[in-house]
């Protein structure tokens, strides 16, 4: 069980950047005229620091991919249970038609793509969230700190406007502001849940209208046709793609 958890930590570890670079390092020794086996060999021997760093994640992803290519497993192969399956369905596809170097490369642009949209999604969610945070803070200042020293100066009984509105909410920040608070906690792990989980409900057909669904829609819509072009371009065929993609 521990090296089952300690294999799914490593495999999360062995992030977009880090196959990016294993990707195009192998395509360029290939491109070289290197051998798969003897290139997965030297790139061990460096990411390893000659075997004195074999924890590392990504020299223990090149021992097992070393150990499956030595056993007659392809790269693919070798790499399923590292990778996410479109980039083992790419890889497969190079193998097969020959052009192994060019599916990796291809698998570092379908990752770079994905990246660039994902930072996007996540630079236009980020502002309004922060926007929210500091607001929250500026509001329980103002009710537990400014409202109760202008009430030892003026009695509430007597503001008006803006003073009134102020007080009203430093109060509603101290009466209720903790069930409020943990009311959005409990909206927002339930945005997190239906993100990928509602999707069979006609509530689901609104709410891809609105931020955060309609964001999380164009994303995965957009990553949808991204894998499928780049699969289609290193000859997967359309079906097995489909499949892959189900």
């Amino acid at each position: 069980m521990l090296d089952n958890l300690e294999r799914k930590i490593n495999k999360w570890l062995f992030s977009g950047d880090s196959r990016i670079e294993l990707y195009e390092t192998i395509a360029l020794l290939l491109e070289n005229g290197v051998v798969l086996s003897k290139a997965i060999q030297d790139i061990y021997k460096i990411e390893s620091d000659n075997g004195k760093k074999t924890k590392a994640v990504r020299a223990m992803v090149l021992n097992s991919l070393h150990r499956g290519i030595s056993r007659g497993q392809s790269l693919s192969s070798a790499m399923a249970s590292w990778i996410p399956n479109q980039e083992v369905a790419l890889i497969k596809a190079g193998e097969t038609s020959g052009h192994l170097s060019a599916a990796l490369k291809e698998c570092s642009k379908i990752i770079r793509a994905k990246q660039e949209i994902r930072g996007s999604v996540i630079g236009g969610v980020l502002y309004p969230l922060t926007i929210t945070s500091v607001l929250i803070v500026l509001l329980y200042q103002i009710s537990t700190r400014m409202v109760p020293q202008f009430a030892r100066i003026t009695p509430e009984e007597s503001w008006t406007g803006a003073a009134w509105i102020l007080a009203q909410i430093a109060h509603y920040v101290v009466n209720w502001g903790l069930l409020t608070l943990i009311g959005l906690i409990l909206f927002m792990a339930w945005v997190i849940w239906s993100l990928p989980n509602l999707y069979r409900s006609r509530l689901r057909i609104w709410l891809d209208q609105i931020p955060p669904w309609s964001i999380y829609r164009a994303l995965h819509g957009s990553t949808f046709l991204l894998n499928i072009s780049v699969m289609l371009k290193a000859g997967v065929r359309l079906q097995d793609v489909l499949i892959l993609m189900a």
